[in-house]
């Protein structure tokens, strides 16, 4: 009942947000900016974007392998691909990462580890991306956007930190995180991966960001390259947050509301709000063909045996 609910709840604000977005803003200038768009620029952006793939596998085979998990670089490739097509075609924006758990789990069965390096992977990503954006917010001068964005940004991974140590120390639903300390510190006490792990989240953000550029550059945007160091992060994290379905609804909201910072025209933000929706679409759908051609995970050595026996 309060997974309907929810689901119920995500899709009311995915239909406002959406609707209010249309209602005040011209569609028809919308449709003249992307049909003149230079499509060679988010062709190269979705190729990009498709090879960063590679580089996100290998983050994740890293924090994988500190937790004793086994399996090769195209094998976290071809899950990384089938996670994005579940995250974007599924009712909600962690469908992906429960298969990616699925994928690498059921081999080893060992699912505790395999959730801690999904969320490791998961938790080095939002910590970069908050990292770039309010280091780019006190770097780049001259940068107009509400002083209350890096508060904001603090406060998210503040709260991050928050949550990890109360849930420590805590009883009931937060115990969870208390049961998984072990694995935390097999991560925290490998520094020289993490540092790795750190600086291959650094280089993946920015490609990210220079996705978007190339998207900016094909709808004709004029910003300072700087600002995207800010704002494409920004609407990253507005994204994540949980309230829509796969964050559709939020994440048009948020460039229109962003880029509407730096004196870009709501319909030419919603544009590139819609190109990089269609990066993100054409890229799961690849995700959706890897799937179909990924057999199913085997099971355990130990299981098989003994389904042996009871047949």
């Amino acid at each position: 009942m309060k997974k309907t609910l929810l689901l119920v709840f995500k899709l009311a604000v995915t239909v406002g947000l959406l609707a209010y977005l249309f209602s005040r803003i011209e569609l028809g200038s919308v449709a003249t900016i992307v049909v003149g768009a230079s499509w060679g620029w988010i062709v190269a952006g979705l190729i990009l974007y498709l090879a960063i793939q590679g580089l996100s596998a290998w983050r994740w085979l890293w924090l994988a392998r500190v937790l004793k998990l086994s399996g090769t670089w195209s094998a976290f490739v071809r899950y990384y691909y089938i996670g994005m097509f579940f995250n974007l075609f599924l009712p909600t924006g962690v469908g992906g990462d429960v298969w990616r758990c699925y994928y690498l789990a059921r081999p080893a069965a060992d699912w505790p580890r395999a959730i801690m390096s999904v969320l490791a992977d998961r938790g080095v990503g939002f910590v970069t991306m908050c990292v770039i954006a309010t280091t780019a917010l006190f770097i780049f001068g001259g940068v107009d956007v509400p002083s209350w964005m890096g508060m904001a940004l603090g406060g998210a991974v503040a709260g991050v930190i928050i949550l990890v140590m109360t849930g420590l120390a805590a009883r009931g639903p937060l115990a969870s995180i208390r049961a998984s300390a072990p694995l935390m510190f097999e991560i925290v006490s490998r520094p020289r991966v993490l540092l790795f792990v750190a600086l291959l989240s650094v280089l993946l953000q920015t490609l990210v960001i220079v996705v978007n550029m190339f998207n900016g550059w094909a709808l004709h945007v004029e910003i300072p390259l700087t600002f995207y160091f800010i704002l494409i992060p920004l609407i990253a994290v507005a994204t994540m947050i949980p309230i829509s379905l796969n964050g559709l609804g939020v994440r048009e909201g948020a460039f229109v509301f962003f880029l509407a910072q730096v004196g870009v025209p709501e319909a030419q933000a919603l544009s590139m709000a819609l190109a990089w929706l269609i990066v993100l679409i054409a890229s799961s759908v690849v995700g959706g063909g890897v799937w179909l051609l990924t057999p199913g995970p085997r099971l355990p050595q130990a299981s098989a045996a003994e389904a042996r026996v009871v047949s």
